[in-house]
């Protein structure tokens, strides 16, 4: 049983406190105007990492209609094998869901059938647990201080190198392709 205090679901015994958001690109919003027909895809967030099948997920996003009608479906690939869907309502909802055996696939996909509505889907989460905190980036979508400094002293190497300080094009090797 769930105790409601303006608003604020109050924790039980029970409930497993959620962690990191699971989810990457997060921070772009998905969106999509129905056509009215089935399948219309409004977009996937892909797993930062492999999930583990053993643990209990929750997922939960925020999407806008600008009108009643249709359904929005989520599903995980390549079966399908989490299946939800909620009826599209006009103005912004909370759709959450238990997200169980993500046992398979690379990312969350969501479509919108016979829905003629513009729909937007925006600070999505998929934590271990089942109670969401607030929605923030996963870890993996952040660029750390660590690499711009990097990248930094790089640049400044190359301009203080060959041609009096002005750096030749062919200083200009991609990181990745650098001997270690």
């Amino acid at each position: 049983m769930s105790i409601f205090i303006n608003h604020q679901r109050l924790l039980t015994d029970s409930d497993n406190l959620s962690g990191r958001n699971y989810l990457l690109g997060t921070s772009d919003p998905l969106s999509l105007r129905g056509d009215g027909r089935v399948v219309n895809v409004l977009g996937s967030y892909y797993f930062s990492k492999a999930l583990d099948s053993t643990q209990e997920y929750i997922f939960q996003a925020i999407v806008h209609a600008d009108q009643d009608g249709g359904r929005l479906y989520c599903g995980n690939d390549p079966d399908w094998y989490v299946y939800r869907y909620q009826d599209v309502v006009k103005g912004d909802n909370i759709v959450s869901f238990p997200a169980q055996k993500l046992k398979s696939g690379t990312n969350l996909k969501f479509t919108v059938d016979n829905s003629n509505a513009q729909i937007t889907m925006r600070n999505a989460t998929l934590n271990k647990g089942s109670v969401i905190k607030e929605w923030q980036p996963a870890p993996e979508d952040y660029v750390m201080q660590s690499d711009f400094n990097a990248l930094k002293a790089k640049v400044e190497s190359l301009a203080n190198s060959k041609n009096g300080g002005v750096p030749h094009f062919s200083d200009y090797v991609p990181l990745e392709m650098e001997a270690a």
